[in-house]
This record gives C-alpha cells, sequence and structure tokens, in this order.
C-alpha cells in the first residue's frame, strides 16, 4: 500500500514536515501502512535531499518511470498530493483516500482538502483525514 506519494514537492513548495507530520498521522491510525515518497533529483535536488523521509521509515522513489509512478499514486490505498498537476492525474484516478492542499485547481468533491493557514505548511483536522482515511478499506492495517 502506498500511504503517502507526492512528487515535485519542494517545487510546489510544501514543506518536508508537513509530510512528515501526516505520515506520522496516517500510520497512527493505520498500524503498519507502508508510506512511499516519490520525487525526482532534477535540478537541484540530490538524494540525500531525502534522508529526513528515509529517516522516518518512508520508501524513497526517485526518477522513477512516469507511468509506473502514475501507476502507483493511482492506485494507492491513501494518497498525498503534492501541488502539482502530475498528482492531479494520479489523485483523479485513485479511489481512496486523496489528501488534496489548494493551489491552482479546485479539488474533486472525493478529495479531502487540507486548511492553507501558511503556503508552506497545510494542515488537516483529525476529524477530517480520519474520514478520508475511512475510504482506504479494511486491507489497509
Amino acid at each position: 500500500m502506498g500511504a503517502l506519494a507526492a512528487r515535485e514537492r519542494e517545487r510546489a513548495g510544501t514543506k518536508n514536515e508537513f509530510y512528515y507530520d501526516l505520515a506520522a498521522r496516517i500510520r497512527a491510525q493505520l498500524p503498519g501502512a507502508e508510506v512511499h515518497v516519490w520525487s525526482e533529483t532534477a535540478g537541484s535536488s540530490v538524494p540525500e535531499d531525502f534522508d529526513g523521509f528515509r529517516a522516518r521509515n518512508i520508501t524513497v522513489h526517485l526518477d522513477t518511470d512516469i507511468v509506473e509512478t502514475w501507476s502507483h499514486m493511482a492506485q494507492s490505498q491513501v494518497l498525498v498530493m503534492a501541488k502539482s498537476s502530475f498528482s492531479f492525474i494520479s489523485a483523479i484516478l485513485n479511489r481512496g483516500c486523496v489528501v488534496y492542499q489548494p493551489w491552482l485547481t479546485r479539488p474533486i468533491r472525493s478529495f479531502t482538502a487540507t486548511t492553507l493557514h501558511d503556503r508552506t505548511m497545510p494542515t488537516i483536522a483529525e476529524e477530517k483525514l480520519s474520514a478520508c482515511l475511512a475510504k482506504a478499506g479494511p486491507s489497509t492495517a
């Protein structure tokens, strides 16, 4: 199960701490959840930039084939979107829990939107997260 999927996260402007916190909160409600993050090293990123994810037992996938990445993200039981059209494509196809961060596009009704108090550090209320995670189905634990 891919519990966290985000690509182009730094370019989109969301701090890693948002993803770290949300991964911990997801794992608290779905013990044993596998957490994955997808990104790329093009531009200024290097593999060491993702050590914070690795330190939290999050599997990092870098520079993965685009179609393979979309497939994993679209089929994940919980998809935490980055603020990118890349994530949006997978989210449209995803039937599980999709956590949306406000940006240029409007969320689809089935998405669970975060609240944007600070443009780099969105938040999501625990009851909203719980309701979203309930869409992930019983096979997640």
